[in-house]
């Protein structure tokens, strides 16, 4: 099992700058598919699934890491309202977290393993080595 069952997509150190109590464990959520609206929500329950990075927790630690680094930068570019220098070490974990940031959707999973599986079908119908191989697609769940 994983040492973290909640996983969070949404970094929470993220959703705490739009907090809607001084503690900054609380926000307001819209649904903008059903227009449900809710005042003081958990933070902690929000943009997260149970194991969404898996069981064995290397992604969600790794990625912890990488937003303890980046934090204090966006909590200085908050405080100051400028952007770190380019090519500073600041800069680079910044972009590098922005970056990852759209790859930590369920939708984002879900286009990568549609990419993974078209491409592995059109790898096997032409390599007769694997005509053979009967491959499941990948899926998120």
């Amino acid at each position: 099992m994983a040492k973290k069952k909640k996983q969070h997509y949404g970094p929470q150190m993220i959703l705490r700058n739009f907090s809607s109590d001084l503690e900054k464990k609380l926000i307001a959520i819209f649904n903008v598919e059903n227009g449900f609206y809710k005042t003081d929500c958990a933070i902690k329950n929000q943009a997260q699934d149970d194991y969404f990075y898996g069981n064995d927790a290397v992604i969600e630690e790794y990625l912890a890491k990488n937003e303890n680094e980046t934090a204090p930068i966006i909590k200085a570019i908050i405080n100051t309202e400028n952007l770190p220098k380019r090519d500073s070490t600041e800069y680079v974990n910044l972009f590098t977290f922005v970056f990852q940031l759209a790859y930590r959707t369920q939708s984002s999973v879900e286009l990568i393993n549609e990419i993974v599986n078209k491409n592995l079908q059109e790898i096997i119908k032409h390599d007769v080595r694997l005509k053979k191989l009967e491959v499941r697609a990948f899926n998120s769940d």
